[in-house]
């Protein structure tokens, strides 16, 4: 798994990762998705590591990781807030 770190406009510090079906997925992974399951197109994590909000961008571009910091903060933005993570064991 490839993760790529940024900067949004605001400073803040970002961490991106695709998600791809067929890959290994954790159990959390598997239920925080929409369906209760795996996306069949997977998406473009993004997680900030001030706030710990994470997003999702459907599906992942295929050249997210190569691209430059401005496209990675442009897919940032336009990505949707993704659920809270579910505690397995509390």
């Amino acid at each position: 798994m490839s993760l790529r770190y940024f900067e949004d406009v605001d400073g803040r510090h970002w961490q991106a990762w695709a998600v791809r079906p067929g890959a290994q997925v954790s159990v959390t992974q598997h239920l925080n998705t929409p369906t209760g399951g795996v996306d069949a197109e997977g998406w473009l994590a993004f997680q900030c590591d001030e706030t710990g909000e994470r997003r999702r961008l459907r599906p992942a571009p295929d050249s997210w990781e190569e691209a430059p910091p401005s496209a990675l903060r442009a897919w940032c933005e336009e990505a949707q807030p993704a659920p809270p993570q579910k505690r397995l064991i509390e």
